[in-house]
């Protein structure tokens, strides 16, 4: 991994950085992890570019921040930091919280990562590409604005980023930014003992959008959720003359309804079992 021009104190802090997976830092933390004055660490951060092994973030996405170069070191990048630290010296002092794809490989329910981080915040920011990373911010309305933690990344960094349940509401609301409702399924599935299922539908009714609603009443009984009094609420908020409307808004509608749910069955859930532990006995057929 360390270059053979390194001198052993770099080659040191290297292996501290890769080792703690610090891919992105700070001059403050750089510092720290050194073990050294400022005016040595900027020494040594300088000889580190001059190996072409780190570069610097342009000022106005994060001031005195660094980013290792983990093709330079011939590192695989999923052995660093993880591109969503960014995201608090992007958004500056601004509330935000990291959503939709990122959240639940945040939450650990997906096994495959995306070039993109989403990022919800209550204004408009332009979407941002920092370092090879696609940053999509997403405009969430001050109503909206809940259900959101904070996540320690690791000794030097935390972030925000939305709950289980909001992070599973957001993937039905907008599927086009999780890779469909197939993949909200199979991480409800992944963490389907850890979710609060009142909560879950609290959060719905309290978000207030019909379609969201539907598609998460159809979501539990496909899983075979027993929750009946929280089903109820679901029903009870479709109007009964509804339009119906796609399971799976990114996808073409046809398929067959669900008047239960008020739904047009656009994509066919079957296609996931043997995915999330997901069995043949687990599976319902799905409603007519």
């Amino acid at each position: 991994m360390t270059p053979p021009t390194a001198s052993p104190d770099l080659a040191r802090i290297l292996h501290v950085l890769v080792d703690e997976r610090q891919g992105v830092f700070t001059f403050d933390s750089f510092c720290e992890i050194a073990g050294v004055a400022p005016r040595a660490a900027r020494q040594l951060l300088h000889e580190l570019m001059r190996l072409g092994l780190l570069c610097p973030l342009r000022p106005d996405v994060a001031a005195d921040t660094f980013q290792l170069l983990p093709h330079r070191l011939g590192l695989d990048p999923r052995r660093l930091a993880p591109p969503y630290l960014l995201v608090p010296r992007l958004v500056g002092e601004g509330p935000y919280f990291v959503s939709h794809a990122s959240a639940m490989e945040i939450h650990g329910m997906t096994t495959w990562q995306r070039p993109i981080v989403y990022v919800c915040q209550p204004q408009f920011m332009h979407h941002r590409l920092v370092a090879g990373t696609f940053f999509h911010v997403v405009t969430c309305r001050p109503a909206h604005w809940f259900g959101a933690i904070e996540h320690a990344v690791d000794r030097f960094a935390r972030v925000w980023v939305s709950d289980l349940e909001r992070t599973i509401l957001d993937g039905l609301r907008q599927p086009k930014y999780v890779g469909g409702v197939a993949q909200v399924v199979v991480g409800f599935q992944i963490r389907r003992a850890d979710v609060d299922i009142d909560r879950l539908v609290g959060y719905a009714l309290r978000l207030g959008l019909s379609t969201l609603q539907r598609r998460l009443g159809y979501l539990l009984e496909w899983c075979r959720v027993d929750a009946p009094a929280a089903l109820a609420r679901l029903r009870a908020s479709i109007p009964p003359r509804a339009s119906y409307l796609p399971l799976d808004p990114t996808l073409p509608r046809r398929g067959p309804c669900c008047p239960r749910w008020r739904l047009h069955l656009n994509t066919q859930l079957t296609s996931i079992e043997g995915t999330a532990r997901l069995s043949r006995a687990q599976v319902p057929e799905l409603p007519r």
